[in-house]
């Protein structure tokens, strides 16, 4: 998978995320963002294995795994806050 296939289905994810928050769903579309999001760069783990490793050597995979997740997370209940605040600044 390309870098950038990667990127936009990162991008669709996240805007589902807002969109379901816009919709006022449930906060479990975050827990399924989330995973979308890490999920996607673990297909390719030689992809991140190889992105981070040029920056920091010497750090274990769980560490680089952890980090993902925990990025995912965030930015996954970032979009659906956002869609959240649009939605109320809406009227949806």
């Amino acid at each position: 998978m390309s870098e950038r296939v990667q990127y936009s289905l990162s991008f669709i994810a996240l805007l589902f995320v807002s969109c379901a928050g816009m919709l006022h769903l449930t906060w479990w579309t975050v827990v399924a963002g989330a995973s979308a999001l890490t999920l996607l760069p673990l297909v390719e783990r030689q992809f991140v294995v190889n992105r981070y490793a040029v920056i920091h050597r010497g750090i274990p995979d769980a560490i680089l795994v952890l980090s993902n997740v925990l990025n995912a997370a965030v930015a996954s209940a970032a979009a659906f806050g956002f869609g959240c605040l649009s939605g109320l600044v809406w009227g949806i």
